[in-house]
């Protein structure tokens, strides 16, 4: 997860989770996004906003081009073995047709947003209220009646 962290850092994303279910969401700050996954278009150097142009060869090229960087001609791992897995993830995620319209339904359609527009106020503003607690009488002062008034 650290190695993780440091990859999503380079491309200006932190993992963060939910402050009731714990769950694991990505944030950026610079842009005020969530995402319930990994920038996976980004992980392997494409734009997500030309996601609808990518084709299987197009994806396979930009994973390509990190192969060659962290993993040799024999092909023993010669990069950090946590960031080529995160590389493989995108990869083996926007490679298959059917993974790659979930990813992108659940994260980067117009709809996916709007259900994340939660996870951005929370992020931004996460203020709790104030409650005033009831605190007990001071010996010598009379307790207050049901009005909060004062006997």
């Amino acid at each position: 997860q650290v190695v993780m962290t440091e990859l999503l850092a380079k491309l200006g994303w932190q993992e963060c989770k939910t402050p009731v279910r714990n769950q694991t969401y990505y944030w950026r700050e610079a842009t005020k996004e969530a995402q319930t996954s990994p920038p996976y278009y980004e992980i392997l150097g494409l734009d997500p906003l030309k996601r609808e142009t990518y084709t299987k060869s197009d994806i396979k090229r930009a994973w390509f081009g990190w192969k060659q960087i962290y993993v040799d001609e024999d092909g023993k791992g010669i990069g950090d073995a946590e960031e080529w897995g995160l590389l493989m993830e995108a990869y083996l995620t926007l490679r298959d047709n059917s993974t790659r319209a979930r990813y992108e339904c659940d994260n980067l359609t117009a709809s996916a947003r709007r259900k994340l527009v939660g996870l951005a106020q929370v992020k931004t503003t996460l203020v709790l209220p104030a409650y005033s607690l009831w605190t007990p009488p001071e010996p010598d002062e009379p307790a207050p009646d049901a009005k909060g008034k004062k006997k």
